[in-house]
């Protein structure tokens, strides 16, 4: 078996995201989850919270942070239609910025488990499955 084109995966990809289709009118641009930029964003936000070589946090406060990383270093972008109901009962758009990625993964729990089976699918970053999406 060769190891590097059954594993290999593109880590510029890895990082940068690939598009996924979230519906059919939108899609993300989600990065493999747990890449360098999650760890090191998990690492600095999670310091204030050290106590004695040991992690003191809430519950509420670990899952604020794990959106606030989620939408920053892995659900990179958003583009298509991205609407929700304002307090008229008219759609809006969602503008792209990580605020309104770490709320929106808030508010629709289900999407935050839709952008995590995404990041963390193999098949997305691999090597051979990129030169073959590249190519078409």
């Amino acid at each position: 078996m060769d190891l590097a084109k059954e594993f290999g995966t593109d880590s510029e990809k890895e990082m940068e995201g690939v598009w996924c289709r979230i519906s059919d009118d939108a899609e993300a641009l989600i990065a493999r989850a747990n890449n360098r930029n999650f760890r090191d964003f998990n690492k600095n936000a999670l310091k204030p919270f050290m106590r004695r070589g040991r992690l003191s946090i809430s519950d509420e406060k670990m899952e604020d942070v794990t959106r606030e990383n989620i939408a920053k270093t892995v659900f990179l972008k958003i583009r298509g239609k991205w609407q929700e109901t304002d307090d008229d009962g008219q759609l809006v758009d969602v503008k792209d910025n990580p605020a309104n990625r770490v709320r929106i993964l808030k508010t629709y729990p289900e999407l935050m488990e839709t952008v995590l089976t995404y990041a963390n699918d193999f098949e997305l970053y691999r090597e051979e499955q990129i030169a073959d999406t590249v190519g078409n």
